[in-house]
């Protein structure tokens, strides 16, 4: 038996996923695996077959945040059990606990994780703060650790087939962490003060509203040479429609 991160009892603990392992779907090849994108060069290449995972969660936990993960799942991947609305580039009607506390324990399980693929999440100060928020289902103000979400086009559709290492950066005067996965750019604020309204527009609302921007993934520099390596190995949408 060992410590859980998010409860601290002394218990068995689950193989935990940092990003859920449905997310990784798309990459997988014939054999179930997918190789992780490094920005270091320094860091080693990885192969996974489950996703990313230790043990870091008891049963309890786990089932806590497969809550917050299993609403994220149907509203972004299409359920009848949830009725949501899009006007543009808006959501109307999300469960905003749910989809914050969602947003927060991918943030901190990605600090708390000692895979050398999340080794740049470092929240310091942060991490106990967001551990008791989770843990006591605390989404906090709309303010609080907000997270900008964007969804990621290559030729009108979703990049869903690329998870890139989360990276520290500064952003609008704040430490943020930016992660690409299920299709979306995130870049999460890991700050005490609330940033400013221009930046606040575009972040779930405690109302359960989203807004978000439309990204065409091959114009991010940070991700031109990794749009080339997925080219090359005909991840992207329309390489994977013709092949079919």
């Amino acid at each position: 038996m060992n410590k859980c991160r998010l409860c601290l009892q002394d218990r068995n603990l689950c193989q935990s996923h940092i990003i859920p392992e449905f997310l990784f779907r798309p990459l997988y090849d014939e054999k179930h695996r997918c190789d992780l994108i490094n920005c270091s060069p320094q860091l080693p290449k990885a192969t996974v077959q489950k996703g990313v995972r230790e043990e870091l969660l008891c049963e309890e936990c786990e089932g806590l945040l497969s809550e917050h993960e299993n609403h994220w799942k149907q509203v972004f991947f299409g359920s009848e059990a949830v009725k949501i609305e899009r006007v543009g580039n808006k959501f109307i009607g999300l469960d905003y606990a749910k989809m914050k506390l969602f947003q927060l324990s991918i943030l901190w399980r990605a600090g708390i994780s000692s895979n050398f693929f999340f080794g740049k999440v470092n929240l310091g100060q942060h991490e106990e703060r967001l551990r008791r928020m989770i843990l006591e289902g605390r989404p906090g103000r709309a303010w609080e650790y907000p997270c900008l979400m964007s969804v990621l086009l290559h030729e009108n559709e979703v990049v869903s087939g690329c998870i890139v290492q989360p990276m520290r950066i500064r952003f609008a005067g704040h430490t943020c962490y930016r992660f690409v996965f299920g299709g979306l750019l995130w870049v999460h604020f890991a700050s005490s003060h609330a940033p400013l309204s221009e930046v606040m527009e575009w972040v779930l609302q405690e109302d359960g509203t989203l807004k978000m921007h439309v990204d065409e993934f091959q114009n991010l520099r940070f991700i031109r040479e990794i749009a080339s390596k997925l080219k090359n190995a005909g991840k992207l949408p329309s390489q994977q429609r013709k092949a079919s």
